[in-house]
C-alpha cells in the first residue's frame, strides 16, 4: 500500500493543483457554467491525463453540450484504461456498461467536426498554476514546469508572460523549435515590452531570419497599439510616433494609432516581411468649433463606405479627421440655427470654425472688390 501511494505521489507531482482544479471545475458545473468548467477540466487534463474524475467530468460536459467528437475520444480512453482488462482502480461495471453504450451511440450518429469547444478564461486559477510552475522552474524541474505552464495557458490564453517562460523551459529541455515558436508568439503580442529585447536575443539564428520591421509615423504624435497591446518601453511608458523601427515576426498585424489630444483613433493592417522594413503613416488634420449658441457637430465623409452618413463628433475642443473631404452639419443646441459646409482635411491642417456662416475665401473677396471698382 505504501509503495502504491509513493508511486502516485512521484507520478503526479502536481496533485494539489489538480485537486484544486477539480474542485473548482465541480463548482462551475453546479453553477451551470459549462464554459468555465470546460476550461478548468481541460487544464486539469494536461496535468493529469489519466485522472478518472477529470476524464469523466470533461467527457460528460462535452456530451451535454453537443461536442460529440471530443466526448468520443475521452470515452474511448476511459474504456481502454479503466474498463477493458482493468484490475485495479477501475470504473464500476455499471459505469463501464453506460460508457460502452454511449460510445456506440456517438459512433453511429453524425459528428459535427467543425464545432468549437467551449472556452472561458479563469485568470485567478491561471495565476495559481503559473506560480506553481515558477517554483518547479526555479528547482530546475523543467518537465513539470512545462506541464503547469501549458495548463496556465489553457486557463487564460491572454496570460502573455507564460509564453516567454514556456520558451525558456523548452530551451532547457533541448527543444529549440518549440522554444522559438513560443518566443515568436510572445514577440507578436509584446514587440516592445520590457522583455522583448531579451527574448529576441534568445531566438535561434534560424528564427531570427523570420523577423521584419515596420516604421510608423503620423501627422501628430500618437500612441501605438499592435493587436490589443499598447506599445510601451522598458519602463512601461507608452511609445509615441514617430517610431523608426518596431521588430516583429513575419505576418499580418492590426496597427492602431491612438491620438488622444486629437480625440482620434484608427486601425490599419500591415504585412511584416522577412528581413524587410514596411512603412506606415497616418495622415490627419483637425477641426475645432467655437460657436454661439453652441452647436451639435455632425460629420459625413464624401468618399468610402460611410459616404454621406452623418456621425456625431461629440463636444470635443479638437476633432481629428483622416485626410479627405467631409460635409459638416452644425445644429444649434436650441435648434435656432443650422449650418452646412464642406471642408477638406490634409495632414496637420487645422480648421477653426467661429462663425455660423462660412467666410468667403480670399479669391472670392478679390473678385467682389474688382466688380465694385468697375461699377464705380
Amino acid at each position: 500500500m505504501i509503495h502504491v501511494l509513493l508511486f502516485l505521489i512521484l507520478s503526479n507531482p502536481y496533485g494539489d493543483i489538480t485537486k484544486n482544479l477539480v474542485d473548482q471545475g465541480n463548482l462551475a458545473i453546479k453553477a451551470r457554467q459549462n464554459d468555465r468548467a470546460t476550461t478548468i477540466f481541460e487544464a486539469a487534463l494536461i496535468l493529469a491525463p489519466k485522472n478518472k474524475e477529470v476524464l469523466q467530468r470533461l467527457a460528460g460536459i462535452y456530451l451535454a453540450t453537443g461536442l460529440d467528437r471530443q466526448a468520443l475520444e475521452l470515452y474511448q480512453t476511459m474504456l481502454k484504461d479503466y474498463c477493458t482488462g482493468c484490475t485495479t482502480n477501475c470504473y464500476s461495471k455499471a459505469s463501464c456498461t453506460d460508457y460502452q453504450v454511449t460510445v456506440k451511440r456517438i459512433s453511429r450518429e453524425t459528428i459535427d467536426a467543425d464545432r468549437v469547444p467551449l472556452s472561458k478564461s479563469a485568470p485567478k486559477l491561471a495565476k495559481l498554476v503559473f506560480n506553481k510552475a515558477m517554483d518547479f522552474k526555479k528547482k530546475k524541474k523543467y518537465s513539470e514546469a512545462r506541464d503547469l505552464l501549458q495548463a496556465a495557458v489553457k486557463l487564460n490564453p491572454d496570460y502573455v508572460g507564460v509564453y516567454r517562460h514556456l520558451g525558456e523551459v523548452y530551451a532547457k529541455l533541448k527543444a529549440p523549435d518549440q522554444a522559438d515558436a513560443f518566443y515568436l508568439w510572445y514577440l507578436k503580442v509584446r514587440p516592445a515590452g520590457a522583455n522583448s529585447a531579451k527574448v529576441r536575443k534568445m531566438l535561434s539564428k534560424k528564427a531570427r531570419k523570420k523577423l521584419g520591421t515596420i516604421r510608423l509615423d503620423s501627422s501628430h504624435s500618437c500612441n501605438i497599439a499592435i493587436g490589443s497591446e499598447l506599445l510601451t518601453n522598458a519602463r512601461g511608458r507608452p511609445l509615441k510616433t514617430p517610431l523608426k523601427s518596431v521588430t516583429l515576426p513575419t505576418g499580418r498585424y492590426a496597427v492602431g494609432f491612438i491620438c488622444q489630444k486629437q480625440n482620434l483613433a484608427r486601425r490599419f493592417f500591415v504585412d511584416v516581411t522577412q528581413g524587410k522594413t514596411s512603412y506606415l503613416k497616418f495622415s490627419f488634420g483637425t477641426v475645432s468649433v467655437n460657436l454661439k449658441p453652441w452647436a451639435r457637430i455632425l460629420i459625413a465623409p464624401k468618399t468610402g463606405a460611410r459616404k454621406g452618413r452623418y456621425m456625431d463628433a461629440g463636444l470635443f475642443d479638437v476633432i481629428g479627421l483622416p485626410e479627405g473631404g467631409y460635409t459638416l452639419k452644425l445644429v444649434a443646441f436650441n435648434k435656432t440655427k443650422t449650418s452646412i459646409r464642406d471642408i477638406t482635411i490634409t495632414g496637420k491642417k487645422h480648421i477653426k470654425i467661429t462663425t455660423w456662416e462660412p467666410k468667403p475665401n480670399k479669391k472670392v473677396r478679390k473678385k467682389r472688390s474688382k466688380n465694385r471698382r468697375r461699377k464705380r
